[in-house]
């Protein structure tokens, strides 16, 4: 029971509470090659229902989507499902896992705003869908669906007012930069970053885990301008025998702290690379030595003098001697398979033709 309530949304008057742990754990993977579906937001609608048989079920309402792996989540494309569970039947993970199969199969034959899978029994080959309630059916359309309309049109309302906020914001910023002198703007900024290369910093921002991968955030400074250096979704791929980590993930820069992410198009984290160190990366941070934290933002800096139009970049890494080098491949044999497997699978999640 102490599952089923992790899992289960209770509802809100205004709005639903997605809970970023549910969307991280409820991801099986798609029968359609490259794709991962997602359940979320389960809840219960209150609704009991007595069959002929004298079964008794309760109407569960959730969330779901299929996205192409590598692409983002957008919760507001999620569509809206509806299925059966018998009154004392808990939700766990084989559940989910055939309710995102029946989901899939039925989200190619009609285009519901709320699509009705029906209910789920348990036999002897595990948990299935293979019949509906039209009585069910009916009350879905009839009650749920007028209550998700007015849902999203909520979410359209507070959405398109805080763009309208954003836009009014921005308006005044523009305004208010242009009163500045441009000259005494210039003259802040460049003794910020000053400062900042005088002192620079590497900082864990998080740490996640998806597909039962763990990635982590981290923030620095590019010893090149000063900016804050944005390390996404870090990822320790692995090591060879001599002890050379493999690292990949996304660097981008913005000049403030404060400032909002601006990343390229086709570049959902920024720009994709992947390096090696002598030791671990998190071990880096954590002990914070000035001499390596400065060898690794400068070797990470270094990723804006290469252009390659999305697609993933070794970039080189450091020796244990702590020299930075930039070479096309790394000398460790292991170390280069590993590359050009993750280079050949970055082009094939993303859809790249060399």
């Amino acid at each position: 029971m102490e599952h089923s309530r992790k899992i289960i949304q209770k509802r809100n008057d205004k709005e639903d509470v997605y809970q970023g742990k549910e969307i991280l754990e409820n991801n099986f993977e798609s029968r359609k090659k490259g794709y991962t579906t997602t359940i979320f937001g389960i809840k219960e609608e209150g609704l009991r229902i007595k069959h002929r048989n004298g079964k008794i079920t309760k109407l569960m309402l959730a969330k779901a989507i299929s996205v192409k792996n590598g692409d983002a989540l957008v919760i507001d494309a999620a569509d809206d499902i509806a299925f059966e569970l018998k009154e004392d039947q808990q939700i766990d993970r084989n559940v989910l896992k055939e309710i995102a199969y029946e989901y899939e199969r039925q989200s190619e034959l009609k285009d519901e705003i709320c699509n009705y899978l029906g209910i789920v029994e348990y036999t002897e080959k595990g948990y299935k869908i293979d019949q509906k309630s039209l009585k069910v059916e009916e009350y879905v359309k009839q009650n749920v669906v007028s209550h998700i309309i007015e849902e999203r049109n909520e979410r359209k309302r507070v959405w398109e007012e805080r763009c309208k906020q954003r836009q009014k914001m921005e308006e005044q910023r523009r305004k208010f930069t242009e009163s500045l002198d441009a000259k005494d703007y210039v003259t802040q900024y460049q003794e910020t970053a000053r400062k900042r290369l005088e002192n620079p910093y590497l900082i864990k921002k998080g740490q996640y885990r998806i597909d039962g991968k763990i990635y982590e955030d981290y923030d620095g400074i590019n010893t090149q301008t000063g900016d804050i250096l944005r390390i996404r979704k870090l990822d320790k791929i692995g090591k060879d025998g001599s002890g050379t980590y493999l690292y990949q993930g996304y660097i981008n820069s913005t000049p403030n702290e404060d400032d909002a992410e601006i990343l390229d198009r086709g570049k959902p984290m920024g720009m994709p690379i992947c390096f090696d160190l002598p030791k671990r990366f998190s071990d880096i941070e954590k002990t914070n030595n000035p001499q390596e934290i400065q060898k690794i933002l400068q070797l990470l800096s270094s990723v804006s003098k290469y252009a390659n139009h999305g697609q993933l970049i070794y970039i080189g890494g450091i020796d244990k001697q702590g020299n930075i080098y930039h070479k096309p491949e790394p000398d460790s044999l292991g170390i280069a398979n590993a590359i050009k497997r993750l280079i050949r699978e970055f082009e094939q999640n993303n859809g790249i033709n060399r």
